[in-house]
């Protein structure tokens, strides 16, 4: 009876705004009005808006309601280069695609590496304090979750020191220290790949390869083919916010080059592209997820694929506080439902399903396509939340997986402290499985670590990667994006298990 509701209300508004504009017309012209345009004016005019208003708003939240599983709906400039768009019905292959997460990295105001993270979140013991540096308006201290001991001037280049805000010398800070981690496991990684081929090159040369054509001698020009295919081809992406000017980001680019070559001794032996992704909002990090998983399964020749992710965004800057609060969106006292300034560092190694040697590096996860939904009504809006928007996409994120629902044991969501946010997501994750207890198996990162920006689109997926392992060496996890007004995706990783050799896929 919900909908019959609304629409009885909607009439209501409409006629009574009819009623009085046309009682005020016809009071101020003084004239007499006639039996046809009272029954015009007061029953035909209010029906006809009312119809008018309620097919649009039935056709508007169709087509923000639609599915949105493909990378069609994602900006252009978020995804990687070569990345594709689909707008056509989605192959299966292209559908069920997933990459192996090798390696999580994340720097957050809770101590621990991924597992032991997501361990204190769902325990509920810590959680942001009054800050002793940051104030609001009237000169209190403000809540924020800031990472104490954080070495900024190590990390960021001389020229930078005095010129960029404190948010960008944190931020830069903990970039290094993820993308430290990531490229370390990156060089691991890699080991495998020499010895496969150093024990290729021990071969007898009498020995038949698909190097070589029938005659037993190789062709120049497939010989240097095989090789470009054999050569590892690694995407470095870094996530930065869209508001750092162009120094910032150049001095970045240059740096990550720097950083590369010292952490990777491998780099001359290898085809790295380094790409900064600008983004406005979170949600954007997720189509690039997306569209670097559909290049990977369209581009099927080279097994030897990798991708490093990392981003770092901080709140933890006077301005920031300043600039939050001037719009309404900061957590006071007299403001509950603002957002608390955090900061994190996150960073993911992504590798091939077919990349060499995966079974003596045990993965953490296997990673699947992420599941986009855009909600009819703001999470922000006064009333009742719905989850409906939130409840498709993590369904449709299992059944990618090809698991059943009642395998689900872990969700890590951005959420924060609002009732909003962990309203939505207790009702998705009771109406998806109802045996599975929130208060045991919903971990909400953003209530540990307040809103750490642009780092929250990744945080959930880093930590429900870790946490795999640990929590669900048998099950699956769902990585949830809550903290945006619209935006809703929800991504499911699985235990890893080794697939069927290619005969088309050569590592």
């Amino acid at each position: 009876m919900r909908p019959w509701w609304k629409a009885g209300g909607l009439a209501l508004l409409v006629v009574a705004l009819v009623w009085l504009v046309s009682a005020w017309r016809w009071q101020s012209s003084g004239r007499d009005v006639g039996g046809t345009e009272l029954l015009l004016q007061l029953v035909v005019l209010p029906l006809v808006l009312t119809g008018v208003l309620l097919v649009s708003l039935r056709v508007a939240r169709a087509m923000r309601m639609a599915p949105d599983i493909s990378a069609a709906g994602a900006p252009a400039s978020s995804l990687p280069s070569g990345a594709l768009q689909a707008d056509h019905l989605q192959p299966d292959a292209e559908r069920t695609c997933s990459a192996v997460v090798a390696s999580v990295a994340v720097e957050l105001p809770v101590p621990g590496e991924a597992a032991q993270a997501v361990s204190t979140m769902l325990e509920g013991v810590l959680r942001p304090g009054p800050d002793a540096e940051l104030s609001d308006f009237d000169g209190l201290p403000i809540f924020c979750a800031r990472i104490n001991e954080l070495d900024v001037e190590t990390a960021l280049p001389p020229s930078l020191r005095d010129e960029a805000p404190v948010h960008v010398q944190r931020s830069w800070a903990l970039l290094d220290k993820v993308l430290t981690h990531e490229l370390m496991a990156l060089s691991d990684a890699l080991v495998p790949l020499a010895d496969a081929d150093m024990a290729e090159a021990s071969l007898p040369s009498s020995m038949p390869t698909m190097k070589a054509h029938l005659s037993g001698v190789a062709h120049p020009a497939a010989v240097q083919a095989t090789q470009a295919i054999r050569r590892p081809h690694v995407l470095l992406l870094c996530a930065v916010p869209a508001q750092w000017n162009t120094t910032w980001q150049d001095a970045l680019h240059a740096w990550l080059k720097m950083r590369t070559r010292d952490l990777l001794p491998e780099v001359g032996e290898m085809d790295l592209q380094i790409q900064l992704l600008p983004a406005e909002a979170a949600h954007e990090l997720w189509s690039a997820v997306d569209g670097l998983l559909l290049q990977w399964v369209r581009e099927p020749k080279c097994g030897r694929r990798a991708a490093v992710l990392v981003v770092a965004d901080s709140a933890i800057d006077a301005e920031v506080v300043e600039r939050w609060q001037g719009r309404g969106e900061l957590f006071t006292s007299a403001h509950q439902v603002g957002r608390i300034p955090g900061e994190a560092g996150v960073g993911l190694l992504l590798l091939h399903e077919q990349w060499p040697g995966l079974s003596a590096q045990t993965p953490l996860a296997r990673l699947h396509r992420p599941v986009r939904q855009i909600r009819d009504k703001s999470a922000d809006a006064l009333g009742r939340i719905g989850h409906v928007a939130l409840l498709q996409a993590m369904t449709q994120a299992v059944q990618i997986t090809g698991h059943q629902a009642e395998s689900l044991n872990l969700v890590v969501s951005d959420g924060d402290h609002r009732a909003s946010r962990t309203s939505e997501v207790f009702e998705a994750v009771l109406a998806l499985f109802p045996d599975l207890d929130p208060m045991q198996g919903v971990a909400r990162a953003g209530d540990s670590c307040g809103d750490p920006g642009l780092a929250a689109a990744w945080l959930p997926l880093a930590l429900a990667a870790g946490a795999l392992p640990h929590r669900s060496p048998d099950g699956l996890t769902l990585a949830v994006q809550v903290q945006p007004s619209h935006h809703r995706a929800a991504v499911a990783l699985a235990p890893w298990r080794a697939p069927a050799m290619s005969s088309g896929v050569p590592t």
